[in-house]
This record gives C-alpha cells, structure tokens and sequence, in this order.
C-alpha cells in the first residue's frame, strides 16, 4: 500500500533563511533519491520473482546521477540485505522521494522524472517548510509513541507520562488513512521508516550544515511540540 502522506497545506508567505541549501542542490539530490528508489525497487522485484511493472511504486530510473553519488545506496546492501530491511529501507526512501515532490510543488498525480530538462526550479518558501516541520515532527512522535506504548508489557505502560499520553491525543495522525491507534503493526513501522524519510529530507534542506544520511537526522524529541 503506497500513499503519499501530507495533508496540512498552510498559506504563508516568506521569509530570509540563509541556511537552506540552494534550489539546485536540492534538485540534484531529489535525482540521486529517485536513482535509489528505483534501485530498491528492481532489487525487492528481484527478491519476489516479479516483474517491476507489477510493483506499487511506478517509477523510472533518472539516469546517470552526476551529483551526491556518494548518497546512493550500497550495492552489497541490495544484493545481501534481509527482504524486510530492504523493504523498510524502500519506503524510507519512498518517504524522501514523496518530499522532495511536494518541496518542489509537483502535484501531478503521475510519477515524477527529477532529472527531466523542464524541471522544477523552485521551492517552497522557508516559512512553509518550517511548518511542515513542525507537522512532521508532531506525526512521527505520534506514531513512535504508539510503538512504544505497545512495546511495553501489561501494567509497565504506567511509566509512560500522563503528559506524553495527554500529547498523543492532540496529534490526529494516520497510517495509510487509519488513525493510528487502530493500525496494524507492520503498518506502523512502514509509517515511521515513511516519515522518517521525509523529515530527513527536510531537515537537510533546511540546514545545508547537515550531511544526508547523518546520525540524529531522523530523530524526534522528548516532546513532539
């Protein structure tokens, strides 16, 4: 089941960020996720005995990747990686990929060529992309908050807060269009490796200090406000 997951659209208009990575850059790495979605893709394709046409993901390869090769993913990885780690680290970078479009305001329905001549030549303002921080911030707390709830056994939930509970409350997050107090398990986890991925890709574009891929990009604090 492949969804894209945003559904806060807030008008606001911009304001000076000096530390927001240039438009091109970002294009350049929206080109290398695509590279590795679709490498993921042919690999998981591979695992399953399938063609790729009959994958959820309906995605061609961007071409050579000229720039940040060093983010792609590792060869021996997609070749010797465990089925469900190679399908976590999919929709992670599905999460990236789905983010990178709506940075860049594609709203077309179809799948989307990053390398294509005509592409995008903007971004979101940084006012919106804090916004949308702050939201993505909030979901992924949410969802990693119901995992832990259901990680601790029978009476021990007593050591989560009455705090963080009354928090969680206020978040009304969704998994694939179920709230996810009701999701499944396996939805669950696919939900966080999703907005894991795109809060990475945000921060990263946001701060052109961080490295993609560095350790504590995906992380989220104590409080989810």
């Amino acid at each position: 089941m492949i969804g894209y997951l945003f559904r806060v659209e807030l008008p606001v208009r911009d304001k000076p960020n000096e530390g927001q990575r240039p438009v091109d850059d970002v294009r350049a790495m929206a080109v290398a996720v695509q590279a590795n979605l679709v490498q993921l893709k042919i690999a998981e394709c591979k695992r399953l005995g399938k063609p790729t046409s009959q994958h959820a993901i309906d995605l061609q390869s961007p071409g050579a990747v000229r720039r940040f090769r060093e983010t792609l993913v590792d060869l021996e990885f997609l070749k010797s990686a465990p089925a469900m780690h190679l399908h976590l680290r999919l929709r992670e970078s599905w999460g990236q990929y789905c983010f990178m479009r709506w940075a860049f305001s594609v709203d077309s329905k179809e799948s989307y060529d990053f390398s294509a001549p005509c592409g995008p030549s903007e971004l979101r303002c940084p006012a919106v992309l804090e916004s949308k921080h702050a939201e993505l911030h909030a979901l992924l707390w949410r969802i990693r908050f119901e995992q832990r709830l259901r990680d601790v056994p029978g009476d021990s939930d007593r050591e989560l807060s009455e705090e963080d509970r009354s928090l969680a409350k206020r978040i009304p997050a969704e998994a694939f269009g179920t709230p996810v107090a009701q999701c499944p398990d396996d939805e669950l986890v696919l939900a966080a490796c999703e907005h894991a991925g795109m809060l990475a890709a945000l921060r990263w574009i946001m701060d052109s200090r961080r490295k993609w891929g560095e350790a504590g990009i995906m992380d989220v604090g104590e409080r989810p406000f």
